[in-house]
């Protein structure tokens, strides 16, 4: 899984420019890597790995659509 998050989802064929935990569960699913997992799952997997590769999240982060109060 740590793998494909490190590649380009385009050589996947995705129409994203960053892996989402959903893009990435479909796609390791679709990869036969796993049977099923829900995005949720690929997104605690990725952030408790010890993986060294970036300094940067493997995953695009959801911007958040609360309102601030001032």
């Amino acid at each position: 899984m740590i793998a494909v998050a490190c590649e380009i989802p385009a050589t996947s064929e995705r129409p994203v420019s960053h892996w989402t935990p959903k893009e990435l569960a479909d796609e390791v699913v679709k990869r036969k890597i796993v049977s099923e997992i829900s995005p949720r799952s690929v997104g605690r997997f990725l952030k408790s790995s010890n993986v060294a590769t970036t300094s940067k999240s493997l995953l695009v982060k959801r911007k958040s659509t609360r309102s601030k109060s001032i």
